[in-house]
């Protein structure tokens, strides 16, 4: 039996879903780490945890990416919150080093 079409999503759709799977989520994944980081009473736990949570919150994004209705929100969504970490990480960092 054929897959109903309307759950079906276009060939561009598709793309957009795989590359911000790989590329977003990393990003994301490793802005968010190093966000965390920052801070001192963490740094040391987060960068020795981080081999291990950066993928499971890599596998984590993926699947969130998958779950999306629509592939353009989602990559607008990974790309704020990076933009976020990312911003706040290199503010934070000059003052707590």
């Amino acid at each position: 039996m054929p897959a109903n079409s309307k759950y079906l999503t276009t060939k561009g759709q598709r793309a957009v879903k795989i590359v911000t799977a790989i590329v977003g989520g990393y990003l994301l994944s490793a802005t968010f780490h190093l966000f965390l980081a920052v801070f001192p009473a963490t740094r040391d736990t987060v960068i020795i945890l981080s081999s291990f949570s950066f993928f499971l919150v890599w596998g984590g994004l993926m699947v969130v990416v998958f779950l999306a209705k629509n592939a353009w929100n989602a990559l607008g969504l990974f790309l704020a919150l990076t933009v976020v970490f990312g911003g706040a990480f290199w503010m934070l960092k000059n003052v707590w080093s």
